[in-house]
């Protein structure tokens, strides 16, 4: 582990984390291929005035933890937290190391390459909406905000971490921050793969 990704919101998020993962369960016919399980982790209790840093793991060593084969074509993912996302084909999953899902990264995805990422964190938060959010990240110095967008009739936000050189999407689950971090956001090709895979969004 190398790179630091501070995604947790100083002051505005409540920084008790605790990552409960369980294999997706989709509503109608989604394949077997959903994101990989991960036992309840223990809570790391952290000051409203502290930001918690999350590690992402090296793409070497997240290659080494591949757990499914690549999807032969196209495929419908739903998660346990109630939203749903269409994979293209190639696309897998990989193993959440116990560190990192303390962390709040609930899972792993990729387009099997072992160079292009979907990290997908989910942490508690304070933050009332929208609108609140946008400004919290907008006060953040280490992102970039670009912009306010919807997908599947849900508010995003979205922004750039320029030294993790990720692209993300955060929005809010009920009382938790969801963040989507599509990294390297200097690959164009894949950055117009992350809108596609954005615009399936939707919940239950």
């Amino acid at each position: 582990m190398k790179k630091l990704f501070a995604i947790a919101l100083a002051a505005l998020m409540a920084l008790s984390l605790a990552a409960w993962a369980e294999e997706a369960d989709a509503p109608t016919d989604a394949p077997a291929e959903a994101a990989e399980a991960a036992e309840p982790a223990e809570a790391v209790e952290a000051g409203d005035d502290a930001t918690v840093p999350l590690e992402l793991p090296d793409p070497e060593e997240v290659e080494a933890l591949t757990t499914e084969e690549p999807a032969p074509e196209p495929m419908r993912i739903w998660f346990e937290e109630g939203f749903g996302l269409s994979l293209p084909e190639g696309w897998v999953s990989y193993t959440v190391a116990d560190a990192d899902r303390a962390a709040g990264l609930k899972y792993i995805l990729g387009d099997g390459s072992g160079e292009r990422f979907l990290y997908i964190q989910i942490t508690p938060t304070r933050i009332a909406d929208a609108e609140a959010l946008g400004q919290a990240i907008e006060d953040a110095e280490d992102y970039a905000k670009t912009g306010a967008l919807a997908f599947g009739g849900q508010d995003f936000v979205t922004f750039i971490d320029s030294a993790q050189n990720a692209s993300c999407c955060a929005t809010l689950l009920g009382d938790s921050l969801a963040v989507f971090m599509f990294t390297p956001q200097t690959d164009a090709d894949f950055m117009l793969t992350a809108t596609q895979v954005m615009e399936t969004y939707s919940t239950l």
